[in-house]
């Protein structure tokens, strides 16, 4: 599976967000690398913006999936390390008393009596799956403030 991200805001610098669970236990890592340069698309001229998902291509180039002809960004040589890492715990979800839950390979599942199915962590969460690039809420806000910056 390909790496995916997310463009974002932080500081007033926009950044690749790539988030992943850890497989053994029930804990989110997200990495922030700062975009160092970007391409608009040629033909388009459209440019890379603040919410655009993006995926990771090769030596620091991350492609924009979520729109097309949109271009694309680099984060360094492809060996740089991410600028700021933070790891948080994934709640365990919400489920009746005589239900057992477990964490496994990167998600939560429950045991029912056709054996263990993946179970979300609640509402939007995708039902269960693992997923490395979550909706992030506020985009609209960050996306106005990575426009702002790039009209400077």
């Amino acid at each position: 599976m390909s790496m995916q991200g997310k463009l974002v805001a932080r500081g007033g610098k926009m950044y690749v967000l790539y988030e992943t669970t850890q497989d053994s236990t029930p804990e989110m890592t997200r990495l922030w690398w700062r975009v160092e340069q970007w391409q608009r698309d040629p033909y388009s001229a459209n440019s890379p913006e603040v919410g655009d998902t993006v995926r990771y291509a090769d030596n620091g180039w991350w492609h924009v999936t979520s729109r097309s002809s949109a271009g694309n960004v680099s984060t360094g040589s492809g060996s740089t390390d991410a600028e700021f890492r933070e790891t948080v715990p994934v709640p365990r979800p919400k489920v009746r008393s005589n239900v057992e839950v477990r964490w496994y390979r990167g998600q939560w599942e429950k045991l029912l009596k056709t054996g263990w199915k993946p179970v979300g962590t609640g509402a939007g969460s995708g039902g269960g799956k693992r997923r490395h690039a979550p909706k992030r809420p506020s985009v609209a806000k960050q996306a106005a403030e990575l426009n702002r910056m790039l009209r400077k």
